[in-house]
């Protein structure tokens, strides 16, 4: 194999250690040789052209650029969709809050809106899992909704994308209603920013990350929630590791009842769900 192979890992492993280094080494090796994970593992010949394109990946990627942007793509619930720096590349605790709805859910043919879709990877989740399901996602950027609108195209998954934000649907009082509204908002103060590690606060979306009040959006949502949703109605949120008992003390102040506040695998306050 070329010595790229090995350069991957010698300029990798300095800026996100050997394990890192190397998972990143087989997604790119794996996406490139269209081998899959392990065929790349063996002895082969890469072509001058491809070589050519994994040196120029290998510079992006050592600037700190995440992998997933390099490769312009992502993984989610078994999922593959298209990402780029538009929008929050998909987190493994997102899944979790996607497994919670399935769990509760079923297939049942619920209308589900999901705010703050980026890439859209919960609403094509759960389309995905419960085809019989009426499902809308809207963002604030237009940008994100492209992203989004392709991916359910690719995937051929009926969901519809919409570029609004809260406060317009807010002031849709005629507006559909739903059985579940799903959101993981911005959550991360600004005063957190620089604690974040560098391929985050430099390259992901800081519409999609940051807010001044973690809890603002949570207040919107909840409003909207009494607006939007169907009595009896579940609001499902992600939330941020530190204020799982100020957004359950925000909903119940709202109204809402049976306020659930769940952990992720790591141990940490990450999501909530709620009745109307």
């Amino acid at each position: 194999m070329s010595d790229i192979f090995q350069d991957y890992l010698e300029q990798l492993t300095p800026i996100y250690g050997q394990r890192e280094a190397q998972s990143i080494r087989r997604l790119v090796f794996a996406h490139q040789l269209e081998t899959g994970n392990k065929g790349w593992a063996n002895q082969v010949r890469i072509p001058a052209e491809t070589a050519s394109i994994l040196q120029q990946q290998l510079e992006r990627l050592i600037t700190g650029e995440p992998v997933q942007y390099v490769l312009g793509q992502a993984d989610f619930f078994g999922l593959t969709l298209a990402v780029d720096p538009s929008v929050l590349i998909p987190r493994p605790e997102t899944e979790e809050l996607v497994d919670w709805i399935l769990k509760d859910m079923g297939e049942q043919p619920v209308r589900i809106l999901d705010i703050g879709t980026g890439s859209g990877c919960i609403a094509l989740a759960l389309k995905a899992h419960m085809p019989q399901a009426e499902i809308s996602g809207i963002d604030i950027s237009p940008d994100a909704v492209n992203v989004a609108t392709r991916n359910a195209s690719s995937l051929g998954l009926a969901v519809n994308f919409h570029c609004r934000d809260l406060m317009h649907e807010l002031s849709d009082k005629t507006g559909k209603r739903y059985d579940i509204i799903v959101s993981n908002p911005p959550y991360i103060a600004r005063s957190e920013q620089e604690s974040l590690p560098e391929n985050v606060r430099h390259f992901e979306p800081e519409i999609a990350l940051f807010v001044n009040d973690p809890l603002h959006f949570y207040d919107q949502l909840a409003d909207l929630s009494l607006v939007k949703l169907e009595a009896g109605g579940r609001l499902y949120l992600e939330i941020h590791e530190q204020f799982g008992g100020q957004v359950v003390g925000l909903l119940h102040g709202k109204g809402f009842k049976a306020v659930a506040l769940q952990q992720d695998i790591h141990g940490k306050d990450r999501m909530i769900k709620a009745h109307l």
